[in-house]
């Protein structure tokens, strides 16, 4: 390829997600309402093989994700009578063991992979900056409400939870050749997570004998950026190209 200004590699997921519980043909009912939305996201920019930029004046290889992403489950007056699987399957507990009851489940289930490489045997020429950058952002926000419910059992349970796999990377492998001034391999982005969980007014008159809480809000996962050549990449550059590898993902929970 010859370019006689940039050339942009690039990946975009955008997802805007909403699920909700909501019981209004069911108020006076038994049973758990569930707002379960489970998302897989995969997102790649690369330059492989044996692809090669004769000229160019910048080169940007990008890949990026952003979600939004929604989960709110009301429950009924009545709440919950039976063990709902889905705790099981969430596994969700507290330190006086699972938790089996629930009124209302919010529960959120993100995998996302951003990838951004250059893998390629050919050369990338630039007169200008090289940059491969994988970016992720995610707004998840989980709402348990089981405030309706209110009676004689104590079954007005709420779980709220965020369950992510995030993993962003960015890297040089394989045996590519870079002409170029500066060089730069990053990871960046930010996401937030919310998780609110309200337990209704259950038991009234009736003390609950189980050890189990009112309500639990949890964000849980294994969230991952990385930037880097990799161990048995051979890359060739100027001597006197800057290079930058640097990994950032700031992440808030609340």
């Amino acid at each position: 390829m010859s370019a006689g200004g940039a050339v942009t590699v690039s990946a975009l997921t955008d997802l805007t997600v909403t699920a909700t519980a909501n019981p209004t043909q069911a108020v006076a009912e038994e049973g758990t309402t569930v707002a379960l939305p489970v998302i897989i996201a995969t997102t790649e920019a690369f330059i492989d093989g044996s692809a090669s930029v004769t000229t160019s004046d910048s080169i940007d290889v990008n890949a990026q994700t952003l979600s939004v992403i929604a989960a709110t489950a009301h429950s009924t007056s009545e709440g919950a009578v039976d063990n709902p699987d889905t705790l099981a399957d969430l596994q969700i507990a507290t330190p006086a063991g699972p938790q089996t009851d629930a009124a209302a489940i919010a529960a959120i289930t993100l995998t996302s992979i951003t990838r951004a490489y250059v893998t390629t045997s050919g050369t990338l020429n630039s007169s200008g900056d090289v940059s491969i950058f994988a970016s992720s952002n995610h707004d998840l926000d989980a709402f348990a409400d089981a405030t309706p419910t209110a009676n004689l059992d104590a079954n007005g349970f709420a779980v709220a939870v965020n369950l992510t796999g995030i993993q962003d990377e960015a890297f040089i492998d394989g045996s590519p050749t870079i002409n170029a001034p500066t060089l730069h391999v990053e990871t960046g982005g930010g996401s937030t997570f919310n998780a609110l969980a309200l337990s209704g007014a259950a038991g009234i008159g009736d003390a609950n004998p189980e050890l189990m809480a009112g309500a639990i809000a949890l964000n849980t996962g294994l969230n991952l950026s990385h930037a880097y050549i990799a161990e048995h990449a051979t890359l060739s550059v100027l001597p006197s190209t800057d290079i930058t590898i640097a990994a950032t993902t700031p992440r808030r929970s609340t």
